[in-house]
């Protein structure tokens, strides 16, 4: 049987990085990344084998209606039956989606059915990320993607940090011999890269001249203004463009600072459930999983939602002298984040006319991609 590779993620764990690297720099001919137009098959994922796709969050995000979903899975069964039955004995086929990390087992059991019925084995490869450092990131990507507008340090799926059940699940579909899981550990990585360790394992020849970096976390200071837009801002959900979003992270990045840390006990009751793992987990994966949750707890860590708003002044300066505004006082508490939401906004709304028409272009070659796949 020929075979598809099925990379799940967990999400934060590398997982842009792997797929703009193969989507764009995939050269080695016995592999192929599956064309349908999308670097993150996620939103495909969801429509092919979702229990009910329309009330997914990638499709709710792009405000598709039950039926748009339903047009779009046609298309969908359409470019992927093209591919699968097109694609050589000896070439290995690629689909990418952290989205499938949190589904359930009877999904699981239709992709395997679904690649079955076209001659397909399924391979899997997941990695999992230590506890704390994966709340952390997950918890700054929801406040970027707008999907964050109060204090919730708890995943909404908490499956996604139950990793045996997990595992055990994607075994008990796919079996144990088609399922590789890794400890996502850049410093066990070949020159700590995530996409040279991917394509290793998955047997990949891959440039590494060809490899794309996807690392856009943001510094403490700047998740502390966005939060405070994301909670109080009257942009936000209100006729938001994508060009405004990526404009507003971009400045953030300008901002120095230490990385977002949770202090200790904010996290433990949110992983205490899952702590008694790690001895399973180190025998499975082959390396340590324990991890210091005190590390950070003597610097700059958070704890409530009040530190959030507890804002640096050298950073309100920034903000006012980049909004040619007053700078915002008091320095801390709800006050003073209301009065950061909107400059905020007026940052957000800044957007250089030489900015928007570079994701405009970037927007029709995309089109275009999927348009011709």
């Amino acid at each position: 049987m020929k075979q598809c590779i099925l990379h799940v993620g967990m999400p934060k764990t590398g997982t842009s990085a792997i797929q703009e690297s193969l989507y764009y720099g995939l050269a080695d001919p016995a592999f192929r990344y599956i064309g349908l137009g999308q670097v993150n098959h996620a939103a495909a994922m969801a429509a092919l084998f979702g229990d009910t796709p329309e009330k997914s969050h990638v499709h709710r995000r792009m405000g598709r209606s039950a039926q748009q979903v339903a047009q779009y899975r046609v298309q969908l069964l359409h470019k992927l039956d093209k591919h699968l039955a097109t694609a050589d004995a000896d070439v290995q086929s690629i689909l990418s989606a952290e989205y499938c990390w949190g589904m359930r087992g009877t999904q699981y059991e239709r992709i395997r059915e679904f690649m079955a019925e076209r001659g397909y084995t399924v391979r899997v490869i997941a990695y999992v990320r230590s506890w704390k450092e994966w709340l952390e990131s997950c918890f700054q990507q929801r406040i970027k993607a707008g999907d964050l507008s109060s204090f919730q340090v708890s995943p909404a799926n908490h499956s996604k940090i139950d990793y045996r059940e997990r595992i055990e699940t994607l075994e008990s579909v796919f079996g144990s011999e088609h399922v590789q899981v890794y400890k996502y550990d850049p410093s066990t990585f070949p020159e700590g890269c995530v996409v040279r360790h991917f394509c290793q394992q998955a047997g990949i020849h891959f440039d590494a001249g060809r490899i794309r970096r996807a690392n856009d976390s943001l510094k403490l200071p700047a998740i502390q203004l966005l939060y405070a837009y994301r909670k109080f801002g009257p942009g936000h959900g209100t006729g938001a463009t994508a060009a405004q979003d990526a404009w507003l992270n971009q400045r953030l990045r300008e901002l120095r600072g230490p990385a977002l840390r949770f202090h200790s006990s904010t996290v433990e009751p949110v992983i205490s459930n899952v702590l008694p793992q790690i001895p399973w987990l180190e025998q499975r994966l082959g390396l340590p999983f324990t991890e210091d949750l005190a590390r950070y707890d003597q610097g700059a860590c958070i704890r409530t939602e009040s530190d959030l708003f507890d804002f640096d002044p050298a950073v309100l300066a920034w903000l006012a002298a980049a909004t040619h505004s007053r700078l915002a006082r008091p320095a801390a508490g709800e006050d003073a984040a209301r009065a950061v939401a909107a400059q905020m906004h007026t940052l957000r709304r800044s957007v250089p006319a030489r900015v928007r028409m570079r994701r405009l272009v970037r927007g029709a070659i995309a089109r275009l991609r999927r348009w011709r796949v």
